[in-house]
């Protein structure tokens, strides 16, 4: 951001702090080894929201911190990382339902043919008795797998701690038999139901999980349904370094393992960690934008080609700190990775600085609208974070009291900002004060409505606000979905690709005419309400 500031001091300010910092890491590489010029594969993009700080002032500095993961050419993708792998499938009784087991031997057979023999694979099933399908081996040949898959039929409780650990116990075997600094190690773990044997507190779960993380196993989730607690799912991912997927319907689950073994294979760096280091001064350096506020040492775990997750920094000055005119140092950044496709760590440490003026009008000047926007989309993410806990917990009333609170401050930001992502989160808290209303006599509402939204909370804890608005140029399986209702509707005719193309923005405008809605081609909250996606 550039602006015209009164002098030419100020201008050197903005030069030196406000503008973006797009910095190249540091490879680090064996002693034996000749240094030589790495692109890095994963950059820090950095952006303070005040690079100039009016002297004597007190109020915290923000730092938005953007880690992007570049596309990789179609060479590299075929070179992909080999994977290690457990399938830890939930064969419990509540699995006869809607016919959700076969769904999900589907979705395992379907797993399985996208493996090849540089992968390994392990496959446990659960209920209240655990049994090991396969042993962690390479895929040689698939038939064998996918007819012990077949065999599955639905029975008993669910004992999801034991489950998991036996999958966490099967990729560790196999780390003993790879290179497992360049293989990709992962525990994808089903669900339909409440853990309700064996181990089933949250905080002894939590230690297990982040106990097969420190051993480099790491867990992704998929809660199916409406049944499953969504909170120890969430949580499971969180902890174990994977990721989290809401499968709303059967016939879904063998998309999300498509799209999470597609991930998986695109990965291009992991053990990603993001610290800040507060300078001297500094009482406070903490990281907002992650699922844990309370940090200032992240564990990013691993990035897939053309993945960004957003941050945001915050650093509490000291009472002294800003009262002399000058540069200042908040402290620095350290980003590190381990990059596949060179098996090699790299780092890259960032610098923060600020310069402290008298001039109150260029430190106003000099402020970052795009970190300000950030700033009010993350506190109003955390408000509603807190809202949807009270209604969870029967607190209705002050629920509804809490949205009504933040409709109105994101209205207030917007009017000030003009900001399509504010008018966006506007739009969402309006909808979901009316589904809030509209679930509290109704138990299965209530679990549409708290899965749907915590899912997206759960997204948007890292920047990602997929599921808030789709728009032309976006892809995925929210899009897919998108598709499909609007083929339900009538109103698409197209393939059901997962692009948001001409003829689904199209589509959408019409469709958004025959409902009396704002036509712009965007699928935002009411446009997805409307059409059941919300």
């Amino acid at each position: 951001m550039m602006q015209t500031l009164p002098d030419a001091h100020s201008m050197t300010a903005i030069a030196a702090a406000a503008v973006v910092l797009l910095l190249p890491g540091t490879t680090s590489q064996a002693a034996t080894s000749p240094v030589e010029d790495v692109e890095p594969v994963v950059q820090p993009r950095v952006e303070l929201d005040r690079p100039l700080v009016t002297r004597g002032d007190r109020t915290p500095v923000y730092v938005l911190v953007r880690c992007h993961a570049a596309e990789s050419p179609a060479a590299e993708r075929a070179n992909r990382p080999p994977l290690n792998l457990a399938l830890v499938l939930d064969r419990s009784g509540s699995m006869e339902a809607t016919g959700k087991i076969d769904y999900l031997k589907k979705a395992a057979r379907r797993a399985v043919d996208g493996l090849n023999p540089r992968d390994h694979l392990a496959v446990v099933e659960y209920d209240t008795e655990i049994t090991t399908l396969w042993r962690s081996q390479p895929v040689r040949e698939k038939e064998p797998i996918k007819r012990l898959i077949d065999r599955l039929t639905p029975r008993g409780g669910t004992d999801l701690a034991a489950g998991m650990m036996r999958g966490v116990e099967e990729v560790a075997a196999g780390m003993q038999t790879i290179d497992a600094q360049t293989t990709v190690s992962r525990v994808l773990l089903l669900s339909d139901g409440l853990a309700n044997h064996g181990v089933i507190h949250p905080a002894e779960i939590g230690g297990m999980v982040r106990q097969a993380k420190r051993q480099g196993v790491r867990i992704s989730t998929l809660g199916l349904g409406l049944d499953y607690g969504e909170d120890l799912m969430q949580a499971i991912a969180q902890n174990g370094g994977g990721a989290f997927y809401h499968v709303e319907h059967p016939h879904e689950i063998a998309r999300i393992y498509q799209e999470e073994l597609a991930t998986l294979t695109a990965t291009v760096a992991k053990d990603a960690r993001l610290r800040l280091e507060a300078a001297p001064g500094v009482v406070n350096a903490t990281i907002l934008g992650a699922h844990d506020p309370q940090q200032a040492d992240l564990d990013l775990g691993s990035f897939h080609a053309g993945e960004t997750h957003t941050l945001l920094a915050q650093f509490v000055p000291g009472e002294t700190l800003f009262d002399a005119a000058g540069e200042v140092s908040l402290g620095e950044i350290a980003f590190s990775y381990h990059d596949l496709s060179n098996d090699r760590s790299a780092s890259v440490r960032i610098p923060l600085t600020v310069m402290v003026v008298e001039d109150a009008q260029a430190a106003l000047a000099a402020r970052n609208p795009a970190v300000a926007i950030e700033i009010k989309l993350f506190a109003a993410e955390r408000r509603h974070r807190d809202a949807v806990a009270q209604y969870q917990a029967g607190h209705y009333d002050a629920a509804d009291q809490a949205m009504r609170e933040l409709e109105h401050a994101m209205r207030k930001a917007n009017g000030q900002h003009r900001d399509r992502r504010l008018a966006t989160k506007f739009e969402a808290l309006r909808v979901e004060r009316d589904q809030m209303a509209a679930a509290r006599t109704s138990a299965d509402q209530r679990n549409v409505y708290l899965k749907r939204t915590k899912n997206r909370l759960y997204r948007a804890a890292t920047g990602n606000r997929d599921q808030y608005l789709l728009q032309r140029g976006d892809e995925g399986i929210n899009v897919e979905r998108l598709q499909t209702a609007l083929q339900d509707e009538g109103h698409y005719a197209g393939p059901v690709d997962g692009l948001y193309s001409a003829a689904v923005e199209t589509s959408i405008k019409a469709f958004q005419a025959d409902n009396s809605l704002t036509v712009d081609g965007i699928a935002g909250p009411v446009t997805m309400q409307k059409l059941g996606l919300y």
